[in-house]
């Protein structure tokens, strides 16, 4: 509580029952227990007719103080509740944004590292560079396997005018990335996976 705050103490009893931080060990305002004797106006009014009661009316009066007491006491317990309640409330609103602002940054922050990672100097992103040269001269990203280029060791047939180096680190490329993609290691990067299908490459030759 941020207010000044005091401890909670009550009249005094002869049951022990002298303080009230004994029921609720916290600190609250000064200013909280202002009307805390204030009784509900349904609840029973009552003054001693009696200062010098018998023993046995005594007794009652005791009784009946002791339940008034125990009302008191309970009204102070349900408003101590509830000034914990509302600033529990507010804890929750403010953690709850804080919460969102974490989100939004974490979800910038992961794609500017995974815009990062795409121009990070690496074999992956020269073949992904390779791959879209070979798109732009054939139309297709869809670089022969290793079982046909070794068909037309010459590049003399289907594949003449290409670089056979090229064709076969773009042909290893691919299958690489496609048995990636099966086993799952590929997913852990999937802005790669985007990137090679922005290209229209196809995964599941």
């Amino acid at each position: 509580i941020e207010a000044a705050e005091t401890d909670v103490e009550n009249d005094g009893g002869e049951d022990g029952e002298g303080k009230l931080q004994d029921l609720f060990p916290l600190r609250i305002p000064p200013d909280f227990l202002m009307d805390d004797d204030d009784m509900d106006p349904d609840l029973p009014f009552f003054t001693p007719a009696f200062k010098t009661p018998s023993k046995s009316l005594g007794s009652l009066y005791a009784k009946r103080s002791s339940a008034e007491e125990s009302v008191r006491i309970s009204r102070l317990r349900i408003r101590v509740a509830k000034l914990h309640l509302q600033q529990a409330q507010r804890r929750l609103e403010e953690a709850e944004l804080e919460g969102e602002r974490s989100i939004k940054a974490l979800e910038k922050g992961t794609e500017e590292a995974r815009e990062g990672e795409m121009a990070e100097p690496c074999r992956f992103n020269r073949m992904l560079a390779s791959l879209r040269r070979y798109k732009e001269r054939n139309g297709v990203a869809d670089p022969p396997s290793v079982a046909e280029l070794e068909r037309d060791a010459e590049g003399e047939g289907e594949f003449k005018g290409e670089s056979m180096s090229v064709l076969r680190k773009l042909a290893d490329f691919a299958a690489e990335v496609r048995r990636q993609r099966r086993n799952g290691s590929l997913s852990l990067h999937p802005h790669r996976i985007d990137a090679l299908e922005d290209l229209g490459f196809e995964f599941s030759k």
